[in-house]
């Protein structure tokens, strides 16, 4: 079933949606009858100013997909999040990507440098009953729009409608966690769908260590990204020894508000290379 939904509104710190306009897949998959009015009790957290960035891995499996994307089934899928918890709805980057995913088999990624998130507690099925706490991130696509959901049973999951300090481990989602993206623009729909089967904080995160992720190396580029503190700065090095200790400065990170910076190594050379990230 294609999820069929746009972007949300926010009214009074609410969710809403305007006139004609389908509920979110969420909705669709577990209360189809679900009238959009529902929404409007979703609340979420408004707040403003700089806390300290959540970052998240994800991993994920392709489960369904049109033939606009022809992605082979149970095709891998990788990715990240990170947001301020205390900075309300939208969420905005300057530069880096704060949403990526990939699937490598097909050479497809995604990378957003904006997208809204919000709770919906104690979502509602058909009859007004609560059924679900849903921690939920819409972004744009070409052509169309997405979705990634994550979806639990226990209604006191968040507490007070606050977006989580840490996002809790996939077992608290036990009534599942999705990607959709959805091509509207010409008919049919076009959608294909991920179900998540891995999620844990960035590495060293929950310590406030500025943990490596999304490494790659392209072009005989080394680069990858790492999840910052406000106004922190950081100095990156690089050294192809651990025995000898001759870490040599690559960068260093001035003070700032992005939650993710991207190091990009142009000299890797051929043989081992390691780095480490200091916070000064």
């Amino acid at each position: 079933m294609k999820p069929q939904f746009r972007n949300w509104l926010a009214v009074g710190g609410c969710f809403t949606r305007p006139n004609n306009i389908s509920l979110p897949h969420a909705a669709i998959l577990l209360a189809g009858r679900i009238k959009w009015w529902v929404l409007m009790f979703f609340l979420l957290s408004c707040a403003t100013g700089h806390g300290a960035f959540i970052g998240t891995e994800f991993v994920g499996r392709v489960t369904g997909s049109d033939p606009a994307f022809n992605l082979r089934r149970d095709a891998r899928v990788k990715g990240y999040f990170a947001y301020d918890p205390q900075g309300g709805r939208l969420q905005v980057a300057g530069q880096a990507a704060i949403f990526m995913f990939e699937i490598p088999a097909h050479q497809f990624r995604v990378e957003r440098t904006s997208f809204n998130l919000g709770i919906l507690n104690n979502f509602m099925d058909w009859q007004g009953i609560p059924i679900l706490d849903v921690l939920m991130l819409e972004f744009t696509y070409p052509g169309g729009y997405g979705s990634f959901s994550l979806l639990s049973s226990n209604m006191a999951l968040f507490p007070n409608n606050q977006l989580p300090v840490t996002v809790p481990p996939l077992s608290a989602f036990d009534a599942g966690g999705t990607i959709y993206v959805t091509i509207d623009q010409v008919q049919p729909y076009q959608t294909f769908r991920i179900d998540i089967t891995e999620l844990r904080p960035f590495p060293g995160s929950i310590i406030g260590q500025p943990g490596i992720v999304d490494t790659r190396r392209t072009g005989g580029i080394t680069s990858f990204r790492f999840l910052t503190q406000p106004s922190t700065r950081y100095t990156v090095q690089v050294s192809d020894d651990l025995t000898a200790m001759n870490w040599i400065t690559l960068t260093n990170v001035a003070a700032t508000l992005e939650p993710i910076v991207v190091i990009n190594d142009a000299e890797p050379g051929l043989g081992k290379r390691f780095y480490r990230i200091r916070k000064d």
